[in-house]
């Protein structure tokens, strides 16, 4: 009997919303650009070839096979972003 695979370790799910995004182009929020990407689904499985919401991911599937996708990558990408935004923050505002 097949174990369910979590979409989070799932060599089928795809992350990176810049892949399908709803434009082609990105905008300024201060000194940060944010890149074109997509806020209509948090991953797209390739094994279903369905874009799925947050609410849609039951963990339940056991079509899914252990392997590398990108969500560690894209995880780290946000984080990197956000550092590199606070910095800016506190360059350009500094503390009295």
């Amino acid at each position: 009997m097949a174990m369910c695979v979590q979409c989070e370790d799932c060599k089928f799910a795809n992350w990176d919303a810049t892949l399908f995004c709803d434009s082609d182009k990105g905008h300024w929020e201060g000194a940060h650009y944010i890149p074109p990407y997509s806020d209509q689904f948090d991953f797209y499985c390739k094994k279903h070839r369905h874009f799925y919401l947050e609410n849609e991911i039951t963990g339940l599937c056991r079509d899914g096979i252990y392997g590398p996708n990108n969500y560690h990558d894209v995880c780290k990408k946000h984080y990197q972003e956000i550092d590199e935004l606070n910095k800016k923050l506190k360059a350009s505002h500094p503390c009295p």
